[in-house]
């Protein structure tokens, strides 16, 4: 199993502590959001990105398995005008790009917030919208992951696991898959089996809580071991602003996939 962390979890500031923390605990990721690395235009700053993977590697022995927050400062809407879609989706491709830097696999495609829909008729606009940016994914050798998000995310688009998976067999692209999120299951009560029955659109996992709380003791992590899965899987949580909180998190994972 790989393991992986989001870099949203702690401050700056401990970056270096964190980063030598979970390699020495077994995990060989971490997820970044691009704002946290570059907090001015990110996908501007690839030759750095490139450094920065590098860094990772020789000193921590960590990879970057998946960028999320892609969209983190925009404010326009995927079903909005045609210049906002545009934005977007040329944005999108700019994050595609920042990933091939960093030899990154997988874009978490959450948004909640830019994707709200206004109107009945979204899901032909929907496929247009990802076949165009999965089409520019695959040709950089990643995959964008489209994430389901409860309303309590502030959207009406894509908000359960079920969603997830009928839109991405609907759009049918190799660029596009699915990102689950356990927080989304757990609030929904989806069952493991339900994910193990459509794991080849499965391309990352993010292992949350609803609102992105600490991540609590739960059964479903050592179910994890049904799913027929070899990609990562990646702490996601918001910063409690307490490094042992963090810490232990990372403790309480590793040992959960030591008995898988």
């Amino acid at each position: 199993m790989k393991l992986s962390i989001s870099n949203i979890a702690w401050d700056a500031e401990y970056d270096d502590e964190m980063y030598l923390y979970i390699s020495d605990h077994g995990f060989a990721g971490l997820e970044i959001a691009p704002t946290r690395i570059f907090s001015d235009k990110p996908y501007e700053h690839l030759t750095e990105a490139k450094h920065f993977s590098e860094i990772l590697g020789n000193q921590y022995s960590l990879t970057i398995p998946s960028i999320q927050s892609i969209w983190y400062g925009r404010t326009e809407n995927m079903f909005g005008t045609d210049t906002e879609k545009r934005a977007l989706i040329d944005y999108t491709k700019q994050a595609a790009l920042f990933a091939a830097a960093m030899d990154c696999k997988n874009i978490v495609f959450g948004c909640p917030r830019n994707r709200n829909i206004p109107g009945k008729e979204h899901l032909p606009a929907a496929i247009e919208f990802f076949t165009e940016i999965g089409d520019f994914a695959a040709s950089c050798g990643t995959i964008i992951s489209i994430e389901p998000n409860p309303p309590f995310y502030n959207t009406n688009f894509i908000n359960t696991t079920v969603e997830a998976f009928d839109l991405c067999r609907r759009i049918n692209n190799a660029g596009i898959r699915v990102n689950v999120d356990l927080g989304t299951m757990i609030h929904y009560q989806e069952s493991i089996d339900f994910i193990n029955r459509n794991i080849e659109l499965v391309n990352h996992i993010h292992i949350s809580e609803p609102m992105l709380a600490v991540i609590e003791q739960r059964d479903i992590h050592r179910d994890l071991k049904k799913l027929n899965y070899s990609l990562w899987f990646s702490i996601e949580m918001k910063n409690p602003h307490n490094l042992d909180t963090v810490k232990k998190v990372v403790n309480y994972v590793k040992e959960s996939f030591n008995d898988l």
